[in-house]
């Protein structure tokens, strides 16, 4: 069944033998992702129950990771499938929100935000929940690339100071005035099909109404509904992930996007990864202990190229005894792999050498990239297979590069906050003064 699976990108569902969905995911590759399902080693209970309670995988390929996610947090939304929305995770869900001003506002929202600050609002102007902040943030940041809708609270607008936005061109303009309701409703309609995954409707309509416009002569306007045409059906079909096009306005964040495309690049050419591979969440991992006790792993996350604080998790090693990274370092991996909640990386980083980095793959297998930081020289090791055997192609870290302070950063991150939970166990066991 798993070969037979597509490596592009999509979503698949587990049902029980009575048709209930059991859990919605999305995948940048089908096949790598389904199959890391009959990979990992050690169930933990909650994954176990849901491999073995589903007696039937259903899947849809689709052209992109953004669509992906876009048809995720619906079918999340349409199923409320046991295992997405009973999460064990100390986050509440995040969800994409339409305001119901004149002039609409997007935002993120916290589930209980929903029933509290947002009780009032519609269920078709809430979408998700999304499998990651960062999914759910870049949805937006799309969404207004093409969209061009204004955030300013209401009382702001009526003051005519344009937003921060209106100066690069990704502003709609009603904060100063320059958009009806009418219109920018009409928008915003287009924006709600479009947080709907709902791909067709959308640009039948969008071409419907290019061509009225065009036969009113109101040429201006044809121009622009023409531009996002173009501009969806561009980050629909962009399979390197929920990423920027060059030629607009570069912002930090798109910066930090760069060194993902680049950084992907790079390990292509080693041969780790296939071509237009997406690199948009890293996780980083560490080990701190003091002897052999209270040892400690630290999972640290960047995502597109920023680190992204709540999705840190910490590990208490349970089952290593004496100063053996080796060894915990591989727990601490299949402790993180039996938590599907969790959104699963593009690529593992691990500090430390062929031993670590071979304890790591055992475990991992191909489901997920996963390369080492070695020190001094600082260099990342990258496994390939060459006739069958295991082999490691060495890429140096040049000095003040941004694909080498990416890599350092994360290695950096995930020894201190391994350090910073060892130390707050010292403390608590008497160990430091």
């Amino acid at each position: 069944m798993v070969s037979s699976l597509p490596s592009s990108p999509g979503v698949y569902w587990f049902l029980d033998e009575n048709e209930v969905v059991l859990y919605v995911g999305k995948a940048t590759s089908l096949r790598s992702r389904v199959g890391s399902y009959t990979r990992i080693k050690n169930h933990h209970p909650r994954t176990f129950n849901l491999v073995t309670t589903a007696t039937k995988l259903k899947y849809k390929e689709l052209s992109s990771e953004l669509e992906a996610s876009l048809v995720e947090a619906q079918l999340i939304k349409t199923y409320q499938p046991h295992y997405n929305v009973d999460l064990k995770d100390d986050k509440s869900p995040l969800y994409i929100i339409v305001t119901k001003d004149d002039f609409p506002r997007v935002l993120t929202a916290r589930k209980k935000q929903l029933a509290t600050v947002y009780k009032d609002l519609p269920k078709h102007n809430i979408y998700g929940p999304f499998s990651s902040g960062y999914s759910a943030r870049q949805i937006i940041k799309i969404g207004r690339r093409i969209f061009k809708f204004c955030n300013l609270n209401p009382s702001l607008k009526k003051s005519g100071k344009p937003c921060f936005y209106t100066h690069i061109h990704l502003c709609s303009g009603a904060c100063k005035g320059q958009i009806s309701v009418e219109d920018y409703q009409q928008m915003i309609r287009s924006l709600k099909l479009f947080l709907s995954g709902r791909k067709k409707t959308l640009l039948k309509n969008l071409k419907k109404e290019m061509e009225q416009s065009s036969a009113d002569k109101a040429y201006e306007k044809a121009a622009k509904i023409r531009d996002q045409i173009q501009a969806i059906t561009y980050y629909y079909d962009q399979r390197r992930g929920l990423n920027f096009d060059p030629d607009l306005p570069v912002l930090e964040d798109d910066k930090s996007s760069y060194l993902s495309n680049r950084l992907a690049q790079l390990l292509h050419m080693a041969g780790l990864v296939p071509q237009a591979y997406p690199v948009n969440r890293i996780e980083a991992y560490d080990i701190s202990n003091t002897s052999g006790q209270l040892s400690t792993a630290s999972m640290v996350v960047f995502e597109n190229g920023k680190p992204a604080t709540s999705e840190y998790r910490k590990f208490r090693i349970k089952t290593v005894e004496g100063p053996n990274d080796t060894a915990m370092l591989k727990e601490a991996i299949t402790r993180r792999l039996q938590h599907p909640e969790w959104p699963y990386p593009d690529l593992i980083v691990i500090d430390g050498g062929k031993g670590q980095l071979r304890s790591v793959l055992s475990v991992v297998g191909n489901s997920i990239p996963t390369v080492s930081i070695v020190k001094r020289p600082d260099r990342l090791l990258i496994p390939q297979e060459l006739k069958g055997e295991l082999s490691y192609f060495e890429l140096k870290l040049e000095e003040g590069k941004p694909i080498s302070n990416l890599i350092q950063s994360l290695r950096d991150e995930a020894h201190r906050f391994a350090k910073q939970y060892h130390s707050k166990l010292r403390r608590t066991h008497g160990m430091l003064k």
